[in-house]
C-alpha cells in the first residue's frame, strides 16, 4: 500500500498551516469542516509527503483528536496516524484482521478527501492506522 498522508493532531487548524508554510509546505486542501465527525481539516504537502491538519471543531463534543486537549505534555500538535490508499476497503480490512488489526471506525466517506471512503484501523503494536479508497483518478 501506497502511504497517502500523516494526520497530525492540532488544536488550531489555521495556526498549523501558517507555521508549516514558513518551513516550505503549500497548502494543497483549504480548511474545511466534516462536522459529522466534529473536525476541521486541512492538507499541507511538500514534495512527495502530505500532512493533514485535524482539530476539534466544538469542543463541547467528540472527536477523533479529543486526546490533544487532554494530553500532558506542552504544544499543540502532535502526528498519530498514518493513511494508506488501498483498492478496496472491505478486502484490505478483512486481510489486516487477519494479522492483528482491529476496526474501530464504520467505513464511512470523508468529504475533505473528495468524499472517498476511508476506515480506522487500531494495532496494539503500531497504534492507529487509516485506510482510503484509491480514487478513480489514482
Amino acid at each position: 500500500m501506497k502511504v497517502h498522508h500523516i494526520g497530525y493532531a492540532v488544536k488550531d487548524v489555521s495556526a498549523a498551516v501558517k507555521a508549516f508554510k514558513v518551513l516550505g509546505w503549500v497548502v494543497t486542501a483549504e480548511p474545511s469542516d466534516d462536522v459529522s465527525r466534529n473536525i476541521s481539516i486541512a492538507f499541507v504537502s511538500n514534495g512527495q509527503y502530505v500532512v493533514e491538519f485535524i482539530a476539534t471543531l466544538n469542543p463541547e463534543h467528540s472527536s477523533p483528536v479529543d486526546f490533544l486537549s487532554k494530553a500532558k505534555f506542552p504544544g499543540n500538535g502532535i502526528p498519530y496516524h498514518l493513511c494508506y490508499e488501498c483498492n478496496c476497503l472491505e478486502q484490505t480490512v478483512a486481510e489486516l484482521e487477519n494479522t492483528g488489526y482491529r476496526q474501530i471506525t464504520q467505513v464511512a466517506p470523508a468529504p475533505a478527501i473528495d468524499d472517498r471512503n476511508v476506515v480506522f484501523l487500531l494495532n496494539q503494536h503500531i497504534g492507529l492506522i487509516e485506510l482510503i479508497e484509491r480514487g478513480d483518478n489514482q
